[in-house]
């Protein structure tokens, strides 16, 4: 398990599925992003599901006739923490960055996303005598 971390507005954190055999080893998971501060999924499109590298409506999926959006993405092998990585921006369309999740296969899985509205790094400074 990983400590989650807060980028935002968003909490992004992983799951652990184990492997359901006994004797087996490995596992699967998802990396989840939610609202920091209510927990619920966003009902604007989250991950780049079609991999077109932009996030928009065709990014939500289909559920009982509606579209809807998704909260996580899942992972075939145990994921690590996510590193990010922001794409310039665009204008007109939402932030985007990537997620880069090592996993325990070995391998680095890549998940677009939207970078959510906040901003990054120092707020302020004051220089201190």
């Amino acid at each position: 398990m990983t400590d989650p971390n807060i980028r935002a507005g968003r909490v992004v954190f992983n799951t652990l599925i184990p492997n359901t055999d006994p004797c087996g080893y490995g596992g699967s998971g998802w990396v989840m992003e939610v609202d920091v501060n209510t927990g619920n999924r966003y009902d604007t499109p989250t991950f780049d599901t079609n991999g077109d590298n932009t996030i928009s409506a065709a990014d939500l999926v289909n559920y009982n006739n509606t579209a809807e959006n998704t909260s996580g993405r899942k992972v075939e092998s145990i994921p690590a923490a996510a590193g990010f990585l922001r794409a310039a921006v665009t204008s007109g369309q939402p932030p985007f960055e990537n997620k880069y999740v090592n996993t325990s296969a070995g391998s680095v899985e890549v998940i677009g996303e939207t970078a959510g509205l906040g901003t990054q790094g120092r707020k302020s400074w004051r220089q201190i005598q």
